[in-house]
C-alpha cells in the first residue's frame, strides 16, 4: 500500500512539472535583441524554402521591431507584443502597403536561438523561421 501511495505522489509530481512546462509564459527579455535570418522551411519534410532576401530583424524593449534588409521590399518596422505562446507583429501603414498583424507561433526560444512557424496564407503549409541572436 505504501509504495502505491508513493507511485501516486510521484506521477502527480510529475505530470504536475509537465503541465507547468507547457503553460510557462515566454520570457519576454528573451526577444529583445537583433536576430539573424537562417533558414525558413515549409512542409512536413522541412524542404527548405528558397529565400530572396538577408534579413537582421530587430526587437526593442519598447515594443518595437524593425527589419533591415538588402531587399527594400523586406524592410519593414512596426510595433510587437506577445499573446500567448505567439509573437504578433504589427507592421506600421505605409502608402504603398497597409499590411495587418500577423502572428507567429514561438516553437523556440533561447538566449540565441529563435524558431517561429506560421500557416501560409492560404493555410496550406506551415513555414518555420529560424533565427540566432546576433552580437551587437
Amino acid at each position: 500500500m505504501q509504495n502505491l501511495k508513493t507511485s501516486l505522489i510521484a506521477l502527480m509530481l510529475f505530470l504536475f512539472s509537465w503541465t507547468t512546462t507547457l503553460g510557462q509564459e515566454i520570457d519576454q527579455n528573451l526577444i529583445i535583441g537583433k536576430w539573424q535570418f537562417v533558414k525558413v522551411t515549409t512542409g512536413p519534410t522541412e524542404i527548405e524554402y528558397k529565400y530572396n532576401g538577408d534579413p537582421l530583424l530587430t526587437f526593442e524593449q519598447n515594443g518595437r521591431w524593425v527589419t533591415e534588409d538588402y531587399n527594400p521590399n523586406f524592410r519593414q518596422k512596426g510595433t510587437w507584443k506577445l499573446e500567448n505562446k505567439n509573437l504578433v507583429r504589427d507592421p506600421d501603414k505605409t502608402e504603398k502597403r497597409d499590411i495587418p498583424p500577423y502572428p507567429r507561433k514561438i516553437e523556440k526560444l533561447t538566449d540565441n536561438e529563435l524558431v517561429l512557424s506560421a500557416l501560409s496564407p492560404e493555410g496550406v503549409r506551415t513555414f518555420t523561421f529560424y533565427f540566432i541572436k546576433k552580437n551587437n
